[in-house]
């Protein structure tokens, strides 16, 4: 089959059956009717090639992929018998993940006499004398085997990728795609890969990125795309929000609720309210990234056993985690992105094709853009926004290739020839040998002869913690540990170093919905005891939200604002500029109206503040005159790191040359295209006073 998307014909469920009769009762025997993308899959898969399945959420995309890539191996094994060897890997976005499709995918899989794996963080057991047939694993851990136990990676004959959508164009999916260019260095045969995504604007794109030039693409048109039923709440505070959950579980309007905020503090801060009332006494639980993982396992456990319980989550209960059935999903205002707004109201119960959700807002705005993310959702168009390969990663991926090599070493010529193929097109083994060198003068590697690198202290260091093979930034929190137990309860922010046996200057905190006042700090520890005074707790913030610019126009066309107006408003003590640039254009655009003589400041994805009216004459000149103006941001330091914080460049980014960052922004910026989009914009002012929630 050529690459591109096979054609749309109709394909015999008896035909397909007759293709899989290993895998055809393990992975499908329990369903109907097969979904055409699953029809669609087998033959690309089963012919060995590379092969990208894309489908709405819930379609069944995963053992679409799945049933080919192990009818494929097992025919594979009766024709050449083998002993015990990893042949298969599936690598999933998050350890939750890793875990939901080990509890899906093991049924079916021990019922064609395969063995299945998993090997995260979480689940660090792997016997590579005595390997299973497939592994479930994440980016890092597959990244640690590399460096740790390459030889195991050898007879791998497929890889697949669930999710991959929700890799794509973060630090961890170039991580990826290094990683897979990485495999075909170790591996004594070519590796098949596939993957499963969401619906995204360019299969073609996402599929030569992951997959290679010549992967087939596998996509239903004709499938249906799933209604949603989303109900809206107006609460505008804390109380009234636990107020209603309250309520909606007495009144057993729904026995099991999953609430997602987008911030830890509210998470806290509503799960302890509800827990004040003595008859949701154990029955209230809390979820986030700030909880030691005990801790969360545990509340995951309780909320999966408890036949009526309320649970408040931040996005980790978004993928993956097995809670079971909930009755009820409940927003509390817009989740950053349409991704993030199907994987939360996906986790609710499912009727027919009906997604139930309750959107709770705090303004109008809020419930507008909840209403845009739902119609965008029940379309399936995600607008993601493209961010081009990170040179930070390169470093990462340097000190990797360091300790995977037996003698010790590596050269940019090495790094470079393991970079993607649209990767090493972009930067060169001169950009490699750069990074290299700001490794050596950040205390990471020295040189040697031959243009060789060797680890040095700080690399052996992240080594041994086991962050030479993350490109996430570390979050500056420190534990809070229980005073009676002993236990790590999770990890919050504080404003200062405490020297130990100081008094705590912040005497009481919320964490997991449980009110606690802090008794001493300790070797940069917070210890707690039981307590039931009211305190806000600070938790360190993982990066801003980015909007794409494509996510804000649409949702500008959504109001019926017009297209190219940027219309500046009165407020209260200043002026508003409504502009629905997205986030990283946004701050380009207020460097712009600096430029004009205007104070700009907090300019945001849709909104922004000057200190005057602007000119509703104002002209921006030619393309080329705001090409080059605005390329002048990057020159503004304050500017600057915002828009690298927006774009997550990772951990080393101090080790990279300033000006490689500085391409990178400028690719990733799209400076030509902002140009072009600005020169048509034209501001008009409005007299009226009002007031804006961003």
């Amino acid at each position: 089959m050529s690459s591109g998307e096979p054609p749309a014909i109709e394909i015999d469920e008896q035909a397909v059956r007759a293709l899989l009769p290993h895998a055809w009762h393990a992975f499908y025997g329990r369903f109907g009717r097969l979904k055409q993308v699953q029809k669609l899959a087998v033959g690309p898969i089963l012919g060995g090639q590379s092969t990208l399945v894309c489908a709405p959420t819930a379609t069944g995309k995963t053992e679409a992929v799945m049933a080919p890539a192990i009818e494929r191996l097992l025919r594979r094994r009766q024709k050449a018998p083998v002993t015990a060897q990893l042949e298969m890997m599936i690598v999933a976005p998050t350890r939750a993940l890793c875990n939901d499709l080990m509890r899906r995918l093991r049924r079916p899989v021990v019922a064609t006499k395969l063995s299945i794996a998993i090997k995260t963080g979480d689940h660090a057991s792997f016997n590579d004398k005595t390997p299973p047939d497939i592994l479930i694993t994440t980016p890092e851990s597959l990244d640690s085997m590399l460096v740790r136990r390459p030889t195991a990676l050898r007879q791998l004959q497929c890889i697949l990728i669930d999710e991959l959508h929700l890799l794509d164009h973060t630090p961890r999916g170039d991580q990826l795609a290094c990683l897979l260019s990485r495999l075909d260095k170790v591996s004594e045969s070519p590796v098949q890969r596939c993957a499963a995504s969401a619906t995204v604007p360019d299969e073609a794109l996402l599929a030569s990125r992951f997959l290679g030039e010549q992967a087939a693409i596998v996509k239903d048109r004709t499938v249906g795309l799933r209604q949603i039923q989303a109900w809206y709440e107006y609460l505008d505070d804390d109380e009234r929000v636990a107020d209603w959950l309250r309520d909606r579980f007495v009144q057993r309007d729904a026995k099991k609720i999953l609430v997602f905020a987008n911030a830890r503090a509210r998470v806290e801060n509503i799960s302890s309210k509800l827990g004040e009332a003595p008859s949701l006494e154990h029955r209230i639980f809390a979820h986030h990234g700030s909880l030691a993982r005990p801790i969360r396992l545990k509340v995951e456990r309780a909320f999966l056993d408890a036949p009526s319980a309320i649970c408040v989550a931040t996005m980790t209960l978004e993928l993956g985690v097995d809670i079971g059935d909930v009755d009820l999903v409940v927003l509390l205002g817009p989740p950053p992105n349409v991704s993030s707004f199907l994987q939360r109201i996906g986790r609710g119960d499912r009727t027919e094709n009906f997604t139930r959700v309750v959107c709770v807002y705090r303004d109008e705005f809020e419930r507008h853009r909840l209403e845009h993310l739902a119609a965008c959702a029940s379309q399936d168009l995600l607008f993601p926004e493209g961010v081009a390969f990170r040179p930070t990663v390169i470093a990462q991926q340097a000190l990797s290739l360091v300790f995977q090599n037996p003698r010790g070493w590596v050269s940019p010529g090495a790094v470079h020839s393991r970079l993607p193929a649209y990767a090493a097109s972009r930067w060169s083994e001169s950009d490699c040998r750069r990074v290299l060198a700001g490794l050596a003068a950040g205390g990471y590697v020295r040189q040697i002869d031959g243009g060789r690198y060797v680890a040095d202290e700080k690399a052996g260091q992240l080594k041994e913690r086991g962050q030479i093979h993350s490109v996430i930034v570390d979050s500056p929190e420190q534990e809070v540990v229980d005073e009676l137990t002993g236990q790590v309860i999770g990890r919050i922010r504080v404003r200062r170093e405490e020297p130990d046996g100081a008094k705590p200057s912040e005497n009481h905190l919320v964490l997991a919905g449980q009110r606690r006042r802090v008794t001493r700090v300790r070797e940069g520890q917070v210890f707690v005891e039981g307590n039931q005074a009211q305190q806000k707790t600070e938790f360190s913030v993982s990066g801003p939200i980015r909007y794409s610019f494509e996510l804000a126009q649409d949702f500008a066309r959504f109001q019926g604002l017009p297209q190219g107006e940027l219309r500046a408003f009165r407020m209260k003590s200043e002026w508003g500029l409504s502009h629905y640039f997205g986030s990283v254009w946004g701050v380009v655009l207020e460097h712009m109206l600096s430029l004009k003589g205007l104070k700009a400041e907090k300019f945001q994805a849709f909104f922004g503040s000057l200190d005057v009216a602007p000119d509703a004459g104002l002209r921006w000149g030619s393309s080329q005159e705001i090409f080059d103006n605005a390329r002048g941001v990057l020159t503004k330091k304050g500017r600057r790191s915002r828009i690298v914080r927006l774009l997550q460049p990772g951990p080393f980014l101090g080790m990279v040359p300033e000006d490689l960052v500085t391409s990178w922004l400028e690719e990733s910026i799209d400076f030509q295209r902002f140009a072009d989009t600005l020169r048509e914009c034209v501001i008009t002012v409005e007299g009226a006073t009002r007031e804006v929630e961003e």
